[in-house]
């Protein structure tokens, strides 16, 4: 499989997390199995965010072992409002599921994504210029952050704050109401 998608002017919402994106646009480039993912944007409330993905051996593993895809993001912002990710740590809420109705491609596609979703592991590197949240305000926000079923890995996490700068890693285990977490910084 080969081919170029392009997508523009969208809004898209993931029901599981209730997030809704503004002003989408994304060129997906399949490339025999894998998939790329460019100059991607999305407008989440006040933050915006472009995006860059890869995906190697995508077709491999959609359908028979998401569990060893691999996601590779790129994100950057200009400016995060961090009160806007917070549906990212809430309990995930899942969404009606219905009998399957034959004929009904899109809703399949659209389960069979979430699947895929909850079941790879995303490795992402995410850079802000500028991150606010309540009364807290940084700078070049640089993230290495590994999302994976068994929680949110946080690795060289650093900040810009105050005139100095915090460096932080650390596991949030997303466990239903109430998250576990274990955090290490220097400030």
């Amino acid at each position: 499989l080969s081919g170029n998608i392009k997508i523009t002017n969208a809004d898209i919402t993931y029901v599981p997390r209730k997030i809704h994106l503004i002003n989408s646009a994304l060129n997906l480039n399949f490339n025999d199995k894998d998939l790329k993912i460019t100059r991607g944007h999305f407008q989440l409330g006040k933050s915006s965010l472009d995006m860059d993905l890869y995906v190697k051996n995508f077709l491999n593993f959609y359908y028979t072992d998401p569990e060893m895809m691999i996601a590779k993001l790129e994100l950057y912002s200009p400016y995060l409002h961090l009160g806007e990710l917070m549906p990212l740590l809430s309990e995930r809420k899942q969404g009606k599921r219905h009998r399957k109705t034959p004929g009904n491609s899109v809703k399949e596609i659209s389960e069979q994504l979430e699947t895929v979703i909850d079941a790879s592991q995303i490795q992402m590197l995410l850079k802000v210029d500028r991150a606010v949240y309540n009364k807290f305000q940084a700078k070049n926000l640089m993230a290495n952050i590994s999302l994976q079923r068994d929680g949110i890995h946080l690795q060289k996490i650093s900040v810009n704050h105050a005139g100095g700068s915090l460096n932080i890693n650390g596991v949030l285990k997303q466990t239903g109401k109430y998250n576990n977490y274990s955090i290490h910084g220097l400030v």
